[in-house]
């Protein structure tokens, strides 16, 4: 933007020299009539003229740069304006509402469901990116990217060792395992095993061993 500013100054200053040298030559060609023909008034009308349009001159590059000075001072402030706000957000808690993480993930405030880690509770995030919403735990708050347009979540059997058909199990489409039911499964000797979506909150079942890569049958497109 500075730049643009001072090229804009240059070209102001540039045009009104211009003027001026256009109105110069014929100033000075009066000079010589005026010596040549002992008129005195064109010299002293001349002197004037020219006097006046270097006023005029001054008084129009002071206007363009105390134009380009203002920008330039409303430019600065807006950036340190938004460089306060910016560190005010760092300096909330993670689990404070309204906190933005280094992915431009937004905390919008906890939930009543416990998350997936021990003593933790979910918090609705959401992505300042494309506005995806989700859940993500209190102690996973700052590092969480966005499952929908920065990457899915990791399998928690990679991160934690746990299985699939264990409660609490939560697979690489944010499915959770609450636990098994007692209902027979679809496959031979399986059963059903209650599934809750991370992303919108929906429970369906699943065979055991599908639980790994179950997706939501209501906002991922899985079987019902």
């Amino acid at each position: 933007m500075s730049s643009s500013y001072r090229r804009y100054r240059q070209y102001q200053a540039n045009r009104y020299q211009y003027k001026v040298d256009q109105i110069t030559a014929p100033i000075v060609m009066m000079f010589v009539i005026g010596f040549i023909t002992d008129y005195w008034w064109v010299i002293i009308s001349g002197v004037a003229i020219l006097f006046i349009m270097r006023i005029i001159k001054n008084k129009k590059r002071n206007e363009v740069e105390w134009i380009v000075d203002s920008m330039g001072d409303v430019s600065a402030e807006q950036e340190q304006e938004t460089s306060f706000q910016k560190e005010e957000v760092r300096d909330m808690s993670t689990t404070e509402v309204g906190y933005i993480n280094k992915n431009n993930q937004r905390n919008n405030g906890r939930t009543d469901k416990p998350g997936t880690d021990y003593g933790q509770w979910f918090y609705e995030m959401e992505c300042l990116e494309c506005g995806h919403k989700y859940h993500a735990n209190g102690s996973n708050i700052y590092e969480k990217k966005c499952p929908n347009c920065q990457g899915k979540s990791k399998d928690k059997s990679t991160a934690t060792g746990q299985k699939s058909t264990e409660a609490g199990y939560v697979n690489k489409n944010n499915q959770r395992n609450n636990g098994k039911t007692d209902i027979p499964g679809t496959g031979n000797g399986q059963w059903f095993y209650d599934m809750e979506c991370l992303e919108c909150g929906h429970t369906y079942h699943a065979n055991g061993h599908d639980v790994w890569l179950r997706k939501c049958p209501k906002c991922q497109g899985g079987k019902p």
